[in-house]
């Protein structure tokens, strides 16, 4: 699959960016954890397991747009921002587990934690694994929204 969020944060606290599930349970999620260090990860879940890749630290710019991309084709899991590979390390990803729950855009659950600050451009969620010039083709005719 493949999920695509032009997004301007302006703090680098927990926020999700969007998924479905919850962690150890099921499901998939794009988000910046606590912690600070301005990354971006992602995760897949499946009862009593997450596999998570992350970007480099800093790789997300607070208060300018980012165009944050991941795509996990196979058991791999690649983070790309402003259309560069920001992959920090290898993780061997397995099909998340069917969740109930809706996708969400901004929040982590219903109980309102890891709400996004700042402004949501787009989101597209493709249920193929985009190849590089794919990804590409959609930041291209995207990014003179955001500059």
């Amino acid at each position: 699959f493949t999920i695509i969020v032009w997004v301007r944060p302006t703090s680098s606290q927990f926020m999700e960016f969007l998924g479905n599930g919850t962690d150890s349970t099921s499901g998939y999620r794009l988000f910046m954890p606590a912690g600070g260090g301005n990354l971006c990860r992602l995760m897949t879940s499946q009862v009593g397991a997450n596999q998570t890749n992350e970007s480099f630290s800093n790789a997300v710019a607070i208060n300018s747009w980012n165009c944050i991309c991941a795509v996990r084709s196979g058991a791999s899991g690649k983070i790309y921002i402003n259309d560069i590979d920001q992959t920090n390390g290898a993780a061997t990803h397995l099909n998340p587990d069917s969740s109930a729950q809706p996708v969400r855009l901004g929040i982590y659950t219903d109980e309102i934690i890891g709400t996004f600050i700042g402004t949501f451009g787009e989101a597209f969620v493709f249920n193929r694994a985009l190849t590089i010039p794919g990804k590409t083709l959609v930041y291209q005719q995207t990014k003179w929204r955001y500059q």
